[in-house]
Order: C-alpha cells, then sequence, then structure tokens
C-alpha cells in the first residue's frame, strides 16, 4: 500500500471516447480531444485533466528512437512511450526531478521535445546530464527533439519489476488526434466517476460516448494477491501464537 508508483491512484480518473466507428477527421478528433479536457478542467470537482495513450498498469505504447552517440539501445532493456499533453504530469502526481513538465507551448509548431525518465537518462546517458540532448523517433534522419525534463521513475506494467526506461513526447506534436483522458479530481475519484462522465458525455458527437474508469480499479487486482498473502500469514501466524499460548499454558499448569 505504501509503495510509491510514480503517479497517484485514488484521486485519478481514466476517461476514455468511443466513436462507434464514426470516422472523423484527424483535426476534427485532435478538436473532440482538446474539448473534452477543456470540459473536465470547468468542473469544480476537478482539479486538473490532460491526455495520454497509454495508461499505467493496463496499456504499454513504445515507437523506435535513436540517440546520437548511443549505438545498441536495445540492449539496455525495454522503453516505454507515453504521449501527452500540458498538465500530464501535475494531473498523474509524477515528478519532475529536473528541468520541466509539457506547457501549452509545446505544439507543432514549436520546438520538439521529450521528457526522460531518471531511469532513461542514467542508462542512456551515464555519468552525464540529460537536459538539452536529442532523441530521434523512428529513424535516425527524424529531427531531433531536445530533452526538457528529467522525470521521475514509475511502475508501467507490473508492481514488482519497475520499469524505469520512460520517454514522453508532447502528443501535440507528433499525435494529436488521440484523446485517453486523465482526470484529477478534488478527494477520491470514484465518487466522483458518474459526475464526470455524465459531463463529457454532453461533448460527444452523435452517438459517441465515454467510459470513466477510476485509477483505483486498475491497481486493486494487481494488490489482490498481495492482500490475500498478507491475510493467510496474518491468520497462520494467529493460529500458531494460540497453539503455542495453549501449549505454554497446558505444561506451566501441569508443572
Amino acid at each position: 500500500r505504501s509503495l510509491r508508483l510514480g503517479y497517484d491512484v485514488d484521486p485519478v480518473l481514466v476517461v476514455a471516447p468511443n466513436l462507434r466507428g464514426m470516422r472523423l477527421p484527424q483535426a476534427e478528433r485532435a478538436q473532440l480531444a482538446r474539448r473534452l479536457v477543456e470540459e473536465a478542467e470547468t468542473m469544480p470537482e476537478v482539479e486538473r485533466a490532460a491526455r495520454g495513450i497509454s495508461v499505467p498498469l493496463w496499456s504499454t505504447e513504445s515507437l523506435g528512437f535513436f540517440v546520437p552517440g548511443v549505438d545498441s539501445l536495445r540492449r539496455l532493456g525495454r522503453f516505454t512511450l507515453q504521449m501527452a499533453s500540458a498538465g500530464y504530469f501535475e494531473t498523474m502526481g509524477t515528478r519532475i526531478v529536473r528541468g520541466r513538465a509539457f506547457t501549452d507551448a509545446d505544439r507543432a509548431d514549436g520546438q520538439l521535445v521529450a521528457i526522460v525518465s531518471e531511469g532513461m537518462a542514467a542508462a542512456v546517458w551515464p555519468g552525464q546530464d540529460a537536459l538539452g540532448r536529442c532523441i530521434m523517433i523512428d529513424k535516425r534522419s527524424a529531427p531531433c527533439r531536445m530533452v526538457v525534463g528529467i522525470a521521475e521513475n514509475i511502475r508501467q506494467n507490473s508492481l514488482t519489476e519497475p520499469q524505469t526506461l520512460q520517454y514522453y513526447l508532447a502528443i501535440e506534436q507528433i499525435r494529436p488526434e488521440e484523446a485517453v483522458l486523465f482526470v484529477r479530481t478534488r478527494g477520491d475519484a470514484a465518487t466522483q466517476a458518474e459526475a464526470v462522465r455524465r459531463r463529457l458525455q454532453r461533448v460527444m458527437p452523435g452517438a459517441a460516448y465515454v467510459t470513466v474508469m477510476p485509477m483505483r480499479d486498475i491497481l486493486d487486482p494487481r494488490q489482490r494477491s498481495w492482500h490475500l498473502g498478507a491475510t493467510m500469514f496474518v491468520v497462520f501466524g494467529a493460529l500458531a501464537l494460540v497453539l503455542a499460548a495453549i501449549g505454554l499454558y497446558s505444561v506451566i499448569a501441569y508443572t
């Protein structure tokens, strides 16, 4: 329960829009994604909202990249990717250790930027400063994306095996139409889920809809086996204590 995941759980909702087969142009899908964030942030129950393409402990994205002067990146392990909008790190509660988070200025017509995790910074640029370094997505001839921030490591796929090689790209600079929303509520997210769903449903066109899930519902199944194991250890420990107490009492009484 006290394990630091690299993000908050209880105050965060995951909102997944479903267009039900509607074929919207990319520009309209991007506009819808931005409008959902704006609509969520108008609610008094919501503290912050942002977009991403992957959900920790649920879905993982990856994309090939290159770093000038660094060969064989695969030997370092598996890198995971999150494309995120401005406000993502504040919404999730992921700390920026150095540098900065994404802002509204990180648009397609601005400087291409990236953020890396502490683990990735140490693995790719050991003994060096990762800030200001270059990452090229997909191919070596791609334009350089400058590392502007270093974020804390997160638990992406497992609670027991931290995946420390993460990097983040500004969603407006690469895939602005993606629309998985993260909504940070004031207080427990589960109690606000239905209100958020009803409010965002107004924005969806036609028969499209949104589903809302608390991050706690994603984490709980991962913790269930640990809860069960801890409960069984307590039960068997208590049973052993009772048997030992009875045995000790019996010996003393007999003596």
